[in-house]
């Protein structure tokens, strides 16, 4: 006998069997062990008598199963689970804190050796230390979670000089300074030909934009850039209220300005609309949306977006000069002008420091309170004290889990209101705290409420914008002006780390916390209550789970906060008593992998970001400009396997393959699964690549990697017949990818194309492969590679 199978409550005769068999080789399973799944038990079992060659009568188990034929070739194996980093052995004190978190009274007296009057005492003592740890536990992981944004001097050069032709949008309606009249002037005393346009209002459109700077920038002028004022219209657009109109002319500008042949730079000045020192006022909330709205731009655009300059209200003569030695030099995308300085935007780790316990108590206001983040703050709200919570939603009861919600606050000793109350709509926020009970103080509100629109910039209309700014910032604003009778003590805006950073594909929702961050600015300068949150994703939570926006957000180096720890984190910023705050879990090497150059000077104070800038592959000596020269010396055949396998590389990292293979040259880009954002990627990408400046429809014009390696190698030697012949081979070779290995058999034409590649042994290298990998293993792709690939 050498197959055993033990039947009883646990494997207690299993080693048994083992051991007087002495080593010889047999199999033995139990069907059931203690303390482990039956069922997965008794499968695990019959599993290993079937590998072990005993017959198993499946259809008893899985009736409905199906017999399915394995491969005959060896599996390619491709490994996607996260590497684990070693772990530290194991000293006492990790075996007794371990013992303390899961709150093991047995296990720790045990590990300890005391007597039961000692096991007594530690069984007293012993949940409020199991608290004790898991709270320092979360405060150590949510002290990583915590940013601030600053401001830091730079140095200006003095001898940088513009060029080219320089227009200056002002607009014709909005509170525009006295000073813009000289901002000509001193562009022209830095080299430009500047000039000055007056924009009207109803011009705030693509189409009308487009044709001004086509017509400012015919033939024989030189191109130099735009400096757009439009943000000082800050008025509500009349025909898209809750945004404002300078912040949809500025949208329209840069959609204008990629549509030229030839983009050319775009800078956008705001003043007042930050604080670079503590003693600076923010007065200017609505243009601090086109400074989020910038941050986007410049991860969509960073072939032509400038940056964005905050002026001081009253800017003489060397104001202004600065000003345009920033656009001369172009370095840093957002700047603060101020006298006799320049500082510069930047991202800071929240220092270390005591903050002031947060009680909460009272009535609370919670907009958005029947959605995820709401509910969870008004739960927090309720463990901890607050004895009266409004939730607000447009669809108040009615809105899905309003009633579970209700119950379970309820239960937890809070009285609740549910209202059907849109904080967008005034009417309905002043009825609403008109009626607020006298007995019952405001004391806190939490501005939660939101929605998405997400599309790059170009995809973007003013009914998208619209329609998240009412959401976000009009609901601010009236809960700004309407709470001040009632005056709370805490008043907290939800806003987001895209507002912060950019997102791509955000640069509507980006724009509108950027509005809110400079809110709370504005009202803490005022003297009254308020921070702004700038959250990450929460896990389970929020609208970042809507839509595969997670999914993308963690892609893009920001991922889910644990609910627990956020709400951790909210308590500590409360504390601190700062005007905003940055709450996200930063995974930094992949941030640094993505921002482009200049949009990344924002983060060289993190040093987890420049930690992974430096852990990043060094820049392919064999791309951008050097690209080019390295062609040069190559035959057509070589430049088109060069560059086709160039964009295989870009399109998968864009998709988050590890293996460029698992990109078919003649797949379309849709087929897959591009977007309009991934197109913005890899357009982006290829411009860094190649040097070259390619249009934003790169990707819907040439829709397949052979179609992209054409156009380049087209674009790289467009006065060279070698190179347009290698953009042909490039969809030669294409072709040739999707013929499988039996066609070509059928056809004839192994014998020759191994001939080919042999007759080349001296030249070229052999396909990489794995030990016991056949030809009838290998793609087209691998055989092409074989005749094409240099050593």
């Amino acid at each position: 006998m050498t197959r055993f199978l033990e039947l009883g409550p646990d494997a207690v005769l299993t080693p048994m069997v083992r051991e007087c068999l002495d080593g010889r080789p047999v199999t033995v399973v139990p069907a059931l062990r203690r303390d482990h799944g039956e069922v997965r038990t008794l499968l695990d079992a019959v599993g290993g008598l079937w590998a072990a060659g005993v017959a198993v009568d499946w259809t008893a188990l899985l009736p409905a199963g199906n017999r399915v034929d394995l491969p005959t070739y060896a599996f390619h194996h491709q490994r996607y689970w996260l590497p684990v980093a070693p772990k530290r052995a194991d000293t006492a004190e990790d075996g007794f804190w371990d013992l303390v978190e899961h709150g093991d009274l047995d296990a720790l007296a045990t590990a300890l050796d005391i007597d039961e009057q000692g096991r007594a005492s530690l069984g007293t003592v012993l949940p409020a230390l199991t608290s004790w740890r898991g709270q320092r536990r979360t405060a150590e992981q949510t002290s990583q979670w915590q940013y601030q944004v600053g401001w830091r001097p730079v140095t200006q050069r003095t001898d940088a000089t513009l060029n080219g032709r320089w227009l200056v949008l002002v607009p014709a309606e909005g509170d525009v300074p006295g000073w813009s009249a000289a901002v000509a002037k001193a562009l022209g005393a830095r080299g430009a030909a500047a000039r000055e346009l007056t924009v009207p209002r109803d011009h705030y459109d693509q189409s009308a934009l487009a044709a001004l700077l086509a017509e400012e920038f015919a033939d024989g002028v030189e191109p130099g850039g735009v400096l757009s004022l439009l943000a000082f219209d800050e008025e509500a657009h009349p025909q898209w209220p809750a945004v404002p109109a300078g912040q949809l002319g500025t949208l329209a500008l840069v959609q204008a300005i990629g549509n030229l042949v030839q983009p050319v730079p775009l800078w956008c000045v705001t003043s007042g609309t930050v604080a670079v020192a503590p003693e600076e006022r923010t007065e200017r909330v609505a243009a601090a949306a086109v400074q989020g709205f910038g941050r986007t731009a410049g991860l969509e655009h960073p072939d032509y977006w400038g940056g964005v300059v905050d002026m001081p209200a009253w800017a003489d003569d060397e104001a202004l000069d600065r000003l345009a030695g920033v656009l001369a030099e172009g370095g840093e995308p957002e700047t603060a002008v101020r006298p006799g300085q320049v500082h510069a935007r930047r991202l800071l780790r929240t220092p270390a420091a005591p903050a002031t316990p947060w009680q909460p108590g009272g009535a609370a206001l919670i907009t958005g309170g029947t959605g995820a983040l709401g509910a969870e703050v008004a739960r927090w709200l309720a463990g901890n004290g607050v004895r009266h919570l409004v939730l607000t939603s447009r669809r108040g009861p009615g809105a899905p889990g309003a009633e579970e919600l209700s119950a379970e606050l309820t239960a937890l000793g809070a009285t609740v209101s549910v209202v059907a109350c849109d904080v967008a709509d005034r009417g309905q926020l002043a009825s609403l705290l008109c009626s607020w009970p006298a007995e019952e103080p405001l004391t806190a509100v939490f501005h939660t409420a939101g929605v998405l629109d997400d599309g790059i910039i170009g995809s973007l209309t003013p009914d998208r914008f619209e329609r998240v700014f009412r959401a976000k910032t009009l609901g601010a604003l009236h809960l700004d002006e309407l709470t001040r009778d009632l005056a709370p003590d805490t008043f907290v805006l939800f806003s987001s780390i895209s507002g912060v950073l950019g997102t791509a594909g955000q640069s509507n929702y980006a724009a509108a916390n950027s509005w809110l961050d400079a809110l709370a600015e504005r009202r803490r300068g005022e003297g009254l209550p308020a921070v702004s949150i700038a959250w990450g994703p929460w896990a389970g939570a929020g609208m970042a789970h809507e839509d595969g926006v997670g999914q993308r957000l963690s892609a893009q180096g920001l991922e889910p906060m644990p609910t627990h720890p956020a709400l951790s984190a909210l308590l500590h910023v409360l504390g601190r008593g700062d005007a905003t705050a940055v709450v996200a879990d930063v995974r930094w090497e992949r941030i640094a992998a993505q921002f482009p150059p200049r949009s990344a000077t924002l983060l060289r104070n993190v040093p987890e970001f420049r930690a992974g800038t430096a852990e990043s592959p060094a820049a392919d000596p064999h791309e951008g400009p050097a690209l080019r020269e390295r062609l040069v010396g190559l035959s057509a055949p070589e430049r088109g396997h060069t560059v086709t396998e160039l964009i295989r590389a870009q399109v998968a990292k864009v998709l988050g393959h590890a293996d460029p293979k698992a990109v078919k040259a003649t797949q379309t880009f849709q087929e897959i699964g591009f977007d309009s954002l991934a197109a913005l990627q890899l357009r982006n990408r290829l411009c860094a690549a190649t040097g070259l400046a390619l249009p934003g429809t790169l990707a819907f014009d040439h829709p397949t990697t052979a179609a992209v390696a054409s156009y380049v190698l087209a674009e790289l030697f467009p006065d060279d017949e070698a190179g347009r012949d290698g953009g042909n081979d490039a969809e030669i070779r294409a072709a040739l990818a999707a013929i499988t290995p039996e066609q070509l058999r059928q056809a004839g034409l192994v014998d020759s194309l191994l001939g080919l590649a042999r007759s080349h042994a001296q030249d070229f290298a052999a396909p990489e492969r794995q030990p016991g990998v056949s030809i009838d293993e290998m793609d087209v792709a691998d055989l092409v590679r074989a005749a094409y690939d240099k050593h």
